[in-house]
C-alpha cells in the first residue's frame, strides 16, 4: 500500500539527548537527511512509516547521491520485491578514518554507503547484489560501462548502478562486520554480479 509521504523527521525518544541526533545538527550541513530504510518501503502501517524519520535512521548524506542513485537504487529494489516476491536487503554505511562531522561535530559523515540485496532463484539458489555507492557530491554524468547491444533497453540509472557491483565480501572488509553469517556458499560472498538483475 502506497501512503503519501510526511516528513517528520525527529530525534529518537529511546535515546537520550546527549545520545542522540537533532535536526539542529544538520542545519548548515549542506547534506540531506538520509533514509537507511526508505520511507516508501514502510507502507504497510503509518506507524512504520513514520518511524523511518527517527533520526537514528538518517546519516549525512550528499545532496546528488540521495536524490540520484541512492534514490534510484531503492526504487529498484522496490521493483525486485514486487516481481520476485522476497529480497533481503541489508544498508549501511562505511566511515574513513578520521571521521568527518557536521558543523555541530555530533554526527559523523560516511565515506561511502552500501547495501545486499539477496533473493532465492526458482530453482532454490540464492543470488546476490552488493553495492557501494560514494558520498561524495560530485556530477553523476554516465555509466562506467558502455551500452550492451544484447541489453538494449536497461535504463541509465541501472549502468551508473552497474559500475558500482561488489562482492559482499569487499564490503565486509571494509566494515569489519560478518554479514549474512549463515550464507554458507563462500563463492556467493566472493562473486561480483555481472549487472543488475532483470525487472519489468
Amino acid at each position: 500500500m502506497t501512503r503519501t509521504r510526511r516528513d517528520a523527521f525527529r530525534s529518537d525518544p529511546r535515546l537520550t539527548t546527549g545520545e542522540n541526533a537533532h535536526c539542529a545538527d544538520y542545519a548548515g550541513s549542506g547534506y540531506a537527511r538520509g533514509h537507511t530504510v526508505p520511507n516508501a518501503d514502510m507502507g504497510r502501517t503509518k506507524t512504520a512509516q513514520a518511524n523511518t524519520y527517527f533520526l537514528t535512521n538518517m546519516s549525512p548524506q550528499a545532496n546528488n547521491l540521495n536524490s540520484g542513485p541512492w534514490l534510484w537504487l531503492e526504487r529498484a529494489v522496490r521493483d525486485y520485491a514486487k516481481q520476485y516476491g522476497q529480497v533481503y536487503v541489508i544498508s549501511g554505511s562505511i566511515f574513513d578514518e578520521p571521521v568527518p562531522t557536521v558543523p555541530s561535530d555530533r554526527v559523523g559523515i560516511p565515506s561511502r554507503y552500501y547495501k545486499i540485496l539477496v533473493r532465492t532463484e526458482t530453482n532454490g539458489e540464492p543470488v546476490a547484489l552488493a553495492l557501494i555507492l560514494s558520498n561524495q557530491d560530485e556530477r553523476i554524468v554516465s555509466a562506467a560501462r558502455q551500452p550492451d547491444d544484447n541489453r538494449p533497453n536497461v535504463r541509465p540509472s541501472d549502468r551508473i548502478l552497474e559500475a558500482h557491483l561488489v562482492s559482499i565480501r569487499g564490503i565486509e572488509r571494509l566494515t569489519g562486520l560478518d554479514l549474512l553469517p549463515q550464507l554458507d556458499r563462500v563463492t556467493l560472498k566472493e562473486a561480483v554480479a555481472p549487472e543488475l538483475w532483470p525487472r519489468n
